[in-house]
């Protein structure tokens, strides 16, 4: 602290001292104790907290500078230090000054501050010593010129559009704290990289156009040398850009290839194993063809044969097939010699040769069935009856169902003796389902108790025939395409075995044959002859029977099973019964044609 400054803190507390007597003279006139302090307190409550805090920085200062002034050189004897103070709170006693202790000149200080209403003498005291402090920061600010046209104040330290407060001109003088590159003012901050320490003098105009030229030049050159680094850095940019799409399309070149390679390989793979499939096909289509060839030779071979009727009529035609003229027809257990070939048996019929079918002979004696009883009409004009529920047999070999409850109505199928029945009886007639829809059978031929069933179909071969033995066999339909399907693909699996047509082993034919057997219908036998069975179709559906040739004979045969063309055949010996596709391109090749049974 200066000698100055020492001086005036001297004042200072002098005039604190005058003041603190005058202060323990007043004091002697009051009442005491109380009364003192709560002339202390009101004076005190002026003093701000913020004002207390500067004053805290004051005495220290003061304390500091005080060290190296004469008071801190006085003789600080003993006697002076013990010396008690009035208890009218004397300030006057210089020893206080004398005392060399910092912490002792400060406690003085806090002392007199604390107990006198001095808030004047203290806003004295800090301004002094304040302006003190501003003289130390006032050494760093620096003083300086602007040495441009014109220059911007900012309010940070960047050069952004958005934050310009000022403009200065050429050689006006600025004066501020220096900090990173800019100068700190009162307004804001100025770009030193544009200020001169002294005023920079105006040049002759001749000599002010060469600086200027020489500046733009620069410029010039600075922005040209800019913009071929921006240009090289854009072409390296791009060059490595184009490295990087070559090569990607190289990485890409390359998957394609190898995409190419690996679906090749798959597909020659593929094709390989196609063609080895189609050979085996072949050579399997093959072997059936010659068996289906030996088998026809054997049965194209004329045997004498005789057998019974096993059906209520069967047809006798100028031909040996269906398409030939019919000549008449024969009845259930009538006896009948001829030849047998092809499945057809040629026979002498009014003095005619006339051929019946085979597969409805039997090699046993079959008897000739009762009269059929015709069905009592029903009076429709008698009064309705209340339906009933009820349940029965039928007890007729063969019972009409019909779609309406009369006996004029369409016929839509039969049931047979032993069946079991159940639905609404009203006016003698039974409402049932039969076949997905509502149908009426004729109550008079039904019993109330159980009714046996007529011995099943038992098939066995008798010098290569099939005969067929049953106590009842109708020419009507008792059961559907979907069932005969159904039937057939169950056995898939089985061993196929030429001429078969048990669950023991089938041929095409046999499959066929067996499984509308089931369903109460006769077929023919070889594939040949099953093609004049049913009528012709194009949209396939369940049941219907598939054909196929080769060399424009018909010589194999198999059922379809679903919408899809998938068909249930017994197709060669290695294979067995199997279900292919109607669609494939093997079968396209040699199919013929369908023929639906119902």
């Amino acid at each position: 602290m200066s000698k100055k400054n020492i001086g005036s803190t001297i004042g200072v507390l002098a005039a604190v001292t005058i003041g603190a007597t005058a202060y323990a003279s007043t004091m002697n006139n009051l009442d005491k104790e109380d009364q003192s302090k709560k002339v202390l307190d009101s004076n005190v409550s002026y003093v701000d907290s913020n004002l207390a805090s500067k004053v805290e920085t004051v005495k220290k200062d003061y304390a500091n500078e005080v060290k190296n002034t004469k008071f801190a050189e006085k003789d600080n004897k003993s006697n002076r230090k013990n010396e008690k103070i009035e208890t009218s709170r004397n300030l006057a006693d210089p020893s206080i000054l004398e005392s060399s202790s910092e912490q002792a000149i400060v406690k003085a200080v806090d002392k007199k501050i604390k107990e006198n209403d001095v808030k004047k003498i203290e806003e004295d005291t800090i301004s002094n010593v304040v302006e003190k402090k501003n003289d130390k920061v006032d050494e760093s600010v620096v003083e300086k010129y602007v040495s441009v046209d014109s220059l911007n104040i900012r309010s940070s330290k960047t050069d952004q559009e958005n934050n310009i407060v000022g403009v200065l001109n050429k050689n006006d003088k600025v004066s501020g704290i220096i900090e990173d590159g800019w100068l700190k003012t009162e307004k804001g901050y100025i770009n030193l990289n544009f200020l001169s320490d002294q005023i920079v003098e105006e040049k002759e105009p001749e000599e002010a156009q060469k600086v200027e030229a020489e500046k733009k030049a620069e410029e010039e050159a600075q922005k040209v040398e800019a913009e071929k680094k921006a240009e090289e850095e854009a072409q390296k940019v791009e060059a490595e850009k184009k490295a990087e799409e070559e090569a990607q399309r190289k990485e890409a070149e390359k998957k394609a290839e190898e995409e190419a390679q690996r679906k090749e390989a798959e597909k020659k793979a593929e094709e390989e194993a196609q063609r080895k499939e189609a050979e085996k096909k072949a050579e399997e289509e093959a072997q059936r063809k010659e068996a289906e060839k030996k088998a026809e030779e054997e049965a194209q071979k004329p045997i004498a044969y005789t057998g019974w009727v096993n059906i209520e009529a069967l047809n006798v035609r100028s031909g040996a097939g269906t398409s030939s003229n019919l000549l008449g027809a024969v009845t259930k257990g009538d006896k009948l010699s001829g030849e047998l070939k092809d499945g057809w048996l040629k026979i002498s019929y009014n003095g005619q040769t006339g051929f019946v079918s085979a597969d409805y002979l039997s090699d046993t004696e079959v008897a000739k069935p009762a009269p059929v009883v015709e069905e009592k009409e029903v009076n429709e004009e008698k009064e309705e009856a209340k339906a009933v529920y009820y349940t029965g047999w039928v007890n007729t070999p063969s019972l009409r169902v019909r779609s309406q409850a009369n006996t004029y109505s369409n016929t839509i199928g039969n049931i047979s003796k032993g069946d079991k029945v159940e639905g609404q009886l009203a006016n003698g007639w039974l409402q049932i389902s039969y076949n997905g829809q509502t149908a009426y059978i004729n109550a008079s031929y039904l019993s109330d108790t159980e009714v046996a069933k007529p011995a099943p179909i038992v098939e066995e071969k008798t010098n290569n025939i099939v005969a067929e033995k049953a106590s009842y066999q109708n020419n009507q339909v008792s059961g559907s395409g979907q069932q005969a399907a159904n039937i057939a693909a169950s056995f898939v699996g089985y061993p196929y075995v030429w001429g078969g047509s048990t669950p023991s082993g089938f041929d095409c034919s046999g499959l066929v044959y067996y499984a509308y057997r089931q369903v109460g219908v006769n077929l023919n036998r070889s594939s040949k002859t099953q093609f004049y069975n049913g009528y012709s179709v194009t949209n396939l559906q369940a049941g219907d029977l598939v054909f196929f040739s080769s060399d424009g004979v018909i010589d194999h045969v198999g059922m379809i099973i679903n919408s899809n063309g998938d068909f249930v055949h017994a197709s060669t010996p290695s294979r067995g019964v199997v279900i292919d596709n109607i669609y494939s391109s093997w079968y396209q090749n040699s199919y013929v044609g369908a023929k639906r049974i119902f």
